[in-house]
């Protein structure tokens, strides 16, 4: 196997990782999914994602939309440390949509798990 990276054919933007299974009619050979790499992107920055330009992955900044203006989060922001959001990231799987993050933290906040 051999993991190969995904993205969106219209934005170029990263959306994965895929195992890639060895052909079984050729030796060496993998069966790459279309809309594949295998270069491996950055991780994303805070604010940012990786998008494939059809040569090398470059991170842009995530676009703001009503749902995920930073003003609308800035005092919850201010308590969050690194790790906290890290956590919330990572535990949603990935994405870095700011509504999402915040929205997690919330419902963790609510269950007890953080302070």
């Amino acid at each position: 196997m051999k993991t190969v990276y995904l993205f969106d054919p219209e934005t170029g933007t990263y959306k994965g990782e895929y195992l890639a299974q060895e052909s079984p009619l050729e030796k060496g050979a993998f069966i790459v999914p279309t809309h594949a790499v295998e270069v491996q992107p950055p991780a994303a920055e805070l604010g940012k994602r990786s998008v494939w330009d059809g040569s090398t992955w470059t991170q842009v900044d995530v676009p703001v939309t009503p749902e995920n203006t930073p003003a609308k989060y800035e005092p919850m922001l201010s308590e969050i440390t690194p790790l906290v959001l890290a956590k919330a990231i990572l535990t949603d799987e990935g994405k870095t949509d700011l509504a999402r993050i915040v929205a997690r933290i919330e419902a963790e906040k609510a269950k007890g798990t953080l302070t």
